[in-house]
């Protein structure tokens, strides 16, 4: 079976991801999300699979604990 990846560019994850531009970065820098992968010298792209996977992994956190709103790091407004 072929590989089948596709690449998705900022405005793309951030549609995905419903956050802003900022929160990305913030949340990367933490390790928090998932880096881009760089396609050229001023060009990244993150894979589909990496932002699929990201998003399965929140959906299912969010199922098996309560919200915790006392945690810091878990949202960036700015």
């Amino acid at each position: 079976m072929p590989n089948t990846a596709s690449i998705l560019r900022l405005a793309d994850v951030e549609a995905r991801c419903a956050v802003n531009r900022r929160t990305l970065y913030y949340w990367m820098e933490r390790g928090m999300f998932p880096r881009p992968i760089h396609l050229g010298p001023r060009t990244v792209g993150w894979l589909n699979g990496d932002i699929d996977a990201w998003i399965n992994e929140k959906a299912q956190a969010s199922r098996v604990a309560p919200y915790n709103s006392s945690l810091n790091g878990d949202r960036h407004d700015g």
